[in-house]
């Protein structure tokens, strides 16, 4: 999977055993942004690219393997599971996290500088104002 510029793509890292609600909760959210004027775009990945079986037993259809992300992903979503000892001792998983993690952290500096100059509607400094319930209280509206 290949992203070109600014990124909205949300991608959850799911994995056998994941928590189904750690994985249908933020998805329901970005769902709900969207119906709102959001563009978020989810993506379920996968270690292998292949579906995935949660803790409750549910099957989840993964769009893609993370080895295959490469573009940039405008959040990143690792959900939990109860067997978390497990998940934390699965080093290609946690690999592949951190690789995605590193990539994500470089994205935010640039878009950082970005966000300075763009005055655009839609854009990254014009973001919390489109979406302010979504910031809470306390935060700068």
């Amino acid at each position: 999977m290949r992203a070109t510029g600014r990124s909205d793509t949300v991608l959850f890292v799911v994995y056998d055993g994941v928590r189904l609600l750690d994985v249908t909760g933020p998805l329901e959210v970005f769902t709900v942004a969207n119906e709102h004027g959001g563009t978020y775009r989810p993506v379920l990945a996968s270690p292998d690219g292949r579906d995935v079986v949660s803790s409750a037993g549910v099957r989840l259809g993964a769009d893609v393997a993370l080895s295959e992300v490469t573009g940039p992903v405008g959040t990143l979503v690792v959900p939990g599971a109860p067997d978390w000892q497990a998940t934390a001792a699965d080093r290609p998983l946690l690999d592949q996290i951190r690789r995605l993690a590193a990539g994500r952290q470089q994205q935010r500096v640039r878009e950082a500088g970005e966000a300075e100059r763009d005055d655009r509607p839609g854009g990254q400094a014009e973001r919390g104002q489109r979406f302010p319930q979504a910031l809470g209280s306390g935060h700068a509206r």
